[in-house]
């Protein structure tokens, strides 16, 4: 993952502004993809890292009882 944002000028620049984490960077630049052939798929963006971490960080935020 990391090589993708080394070669993209835009993405380096967003993540040294502190702004956006890297996992959120790079969800949309695999979102984003001009050629469909290099962009993911529903079921690989489903399974990235940075979802994962959004559904974690809403469930510790907002359920009541214990995180499971």
């Amino acid at each position: 993952m990391w090589t993708r944002a080394m070669h993209n000028p835009l993405m380096m620049a967003a993540l040294e502004s502190g702004k956006f984490s890297y996992l959120a960077l790079d969800f949309l630049n695999l979102c984003l993809q001009w050629d469909p052939r290099r962009r993911a798929t529903a079921t690989e963006l489903l399974q990235h890292p940075f979802l994962a971490q959004v559904v974690w960080d809403y469930r510790e935020h907002y359920s009541e009882g214990p995180v499971s």
